[in-house]
């Protein structure tokens, strides 16, 4: 009797301890998304796949694009925001993401960044597989 008082009271605790007021945002970022971008026109120009995992607000994952090129990424997350940067550690030709959280899906704006600023832009979609 004593041991299942324990695992009662082990099992309330580590419930109320995982409880967030009922938003666990940062659960819902984990998995693989099919990616679409587009350019300023609204014309799909690029189609991929961002794998997500990460640890508290950090964003850490892969990316691949169907033109071949591929890396790793890095970003942060606050309240439903999502910033990406898919390559991290470079100085120039930086393709940043910005977008916020609706249900499976993530969406905002890209921006392909080099030395003379903004070389690039539109918007894009993730969707959750």
């Amino acid at each position: 009797m004593k041991n299942y008082f324990i695992l009662v009271f082990l099992l309330a605790f580590v419930s109320l301890a995982c409880n967030d007021g009922g938003i666990n945002i940062p659960g819902t970022l984990l998995g693989t998304y099919t990616y679409n971008g587009y350019d300023e026109g609204g014309i799909l120009v690029i189609r991929g796949t961002l794998v997500f995992s990460r640890e508290d607000s950090v964003v850490a994952g892969t990316w691949s694009f169907n033109d071949g090129r591929s890396g790793n990424l890095e970003g942060r997350m606050t309240e439903g925001d999502i910033y990406i940067d898919l390559n991290p550690g470079f100085v120039d030709n930086n393709l940043l993401l910005h977008g916020t959280f609706e249900g499976a899906m993530i969406s905002g704006q890209w921006q392909q960044i080099g030395f003379p600023g903004v070389m690039a832009q539109g918007t894009f979609t993730a969707i959750r597989r």
